[in-house]
């Protein structure tokens, strides 16, 4: 994985599970709830119109999308399959 690739990752996992989630499970209002998704709607958007120009070009866009999957299994297995040996 680059490190862009790797980074953007991160970002958006932290961005998703920590700050969105907290913020969602927080808000009372629609008002709220939007206020919550507005900083990660910029990021979105920002990087999806990147990609759809063409300027930004993500890993899995180069593969067929059954062949995306199973990298994450055979990814995700290996790493359980490591974790679980130490």
């Amino acid at each position: 994985m680059s490190k862009l690739t790797h980074s953007l990752t991160h970002s958006l996992t932290h961005s998703l599970t920590h700050s969105l989630t907290l913020a969602l499970n927080q808000a009372t209002t629609i008002e709220e709830i939007q206020s919550a998704a507005l900083p990660f709607s910029a990021c979105a958007s920002r990087i999806l119109s990147k990609i759809e120009s063409g300027d930004v070009k993500m890993p899995y866009m180069s593969k067929d999308f059954d062949d995306v999957l199973t990298d994450i299994e055979t990814r995700a297995t290996a790493v359980t399959d490591v974790l679980n040996n130490q």
